[in-house]
C-alpha cells in the first residue's frame, strides 16, 4: 500500500514538474494591432544572422533572433529549382503575448526571364525589440 501511494505521488510530481518546466501558456490570437517592421536588404543583414541563413541548406526554416536590441525574423524557403522567386509578407500583427507572421513564396513573374539555376529565397524582417513569442502562420 505504501509503495502505491509513493508511486502516485511521484507520478503527480513528474506531471506537475513537466507542466511548470514547459510553462504551458495560452497563445492569444486576438490582434491588438499591426507591427511596424522593415524588410532588410541583404547588405544590411547582421553577419551572425547571415551566417545562420547560409547554413540552412535545402529545407524550409523559420526563426527569430535578437541582435543589437532589435528583433529579426527569418523565413527561408529552401532550395528552389529556378531563380526569380520573391517573398511577400501577407500578415504581420501582434496580440497581447505573441507576434504572428504569414509569408507567401511568389513564383517567377515571367517564365521567359527564369534561369534554370537553383535559388534559396529568404526574407529577413526587422522589428522593434520584443519579448513576445513569434508564431508562424
Amino acid at each position: 500500500m505504501v509503495k502505491r501511494i509513493v508511486m502516485v505521488v511521484i507520478v503527480v510530481g513528474i506531471v506537475v514538474g513537466v507542466a511548470v518546466f514547459f510553462k504551458i501558456d495560452k497563445i492569444d490570437r486576438d490582434s491588438v494591432g499591426d507591427v511596424v517592421y522593415e524588410v532588410v536588404d541583404e547588405e544590411n543583414i547582421p553577419g551572425e544572422i547571415m551566417d545562420k541563413i547560409n547554413g540552412y541548406g535545402k529545407g524550409m526554416r523559420r526563426a527569430s533572433f535578437i541582435c543589437s536590441d532589435e528583433m529579426y525574423i527569418v523565413v527561408y524557403y529552401g532550395e528552389q529549382a529556378t531563380d526569380g522567386y520573391s517573398i511577400e509578407v501577407s500578415k504581420l500583427y501582434e496580440s497581447e503575448n505573441s507576434i504572428f507572421l504569414e509569408t507567401v513564396l511568389m513564383g517567377p513573374k515571367s517564365v521567359k526571364e527564369v534561369k534554370a539555376v537553383k535559388s534559396y529565397p529568404y526574407i529577413v524582417i526587422r522589428l522593434p525589440l520584443s519579448d513576445k513569442r513569434v508564431v508562424f502562420l
